[in-house]
């Protein structure tokens, strides 16, 4: 269990540093499922230095679910969809990545007001995008230049209609 488990890791970890790209994620459903949680999770985190718990998970579905929903959107739209598991799962678990190694910089800038946290947390959110970039591109088989503009629709999509339906999420 440890073994896969770190074989996973491993394998979000690669496609963080562009090593490898969504199409070498397990095609399983559990795996995508795994990565879901764990996003989920990682998501509502964040979001906690500033909100309750419940605001918390409420955002974190939702912006699973989003995710998850643009996704399929973009590949059937482009004749794809067999894509799914394997970019979703690239997409949540390397989201899952950037999500924990943000996670101890957002609650010192909470907390401390530090601004070496913050500037270490906007340079892993331009790493996280050029990963997002480089996922998009492969599922999408496009440029790198389409996949950094799929990346920003997805965040811009993504907080635009969490600020909307949660209004706290704004404030986070």
């Amino acid at each position: 269990m440890f073994s896969v488990a770190l074989t996973i890791f491993r394998t979000y970890f690669s496609v963080c540093t562009f090593r490898r790209g969504p199409q070498d994620m397990p095609a399983a459903a559990i795996f995508l499922v795994l990565s879901l949680l764990l996003y989920g999770l990682a998501s509502a985190a964040l979001v906690l230095p500033v909100r309750a718990a419940g605001t918390a998970v409420i955002a974190g579905t939702m912006e699973t679910g989003l995710l998850l929903l643009l996704t399929w959107g973009l590949l059937w739209l482009r004749g794809l969809p067999t894509r799914f598991r394997q970019t979703g799962t690239a997409l949540t678990g390397t989201g899952f990545l950037f999500s924990m190694a943000a996670l101890p910089l957002f609650y010192l800038r909470y907390t401390y007001g530090s601004d070496m946290a913050a500037l270490l947390a906007l340079a892993l959110i331009v790493w996280n995008v050029a990963v997002m970039a480089h996922i998009l591109r492969h599922a999408m088989s496009a440029s790198f230049a389409m996949g950094v503009l799929l990346a920003m629709g997805y965040i811009w999509i993504i907080t635009t209609v969490m600020a909307l339906v949660t209004p706290e999420y704004a404030a986070s």
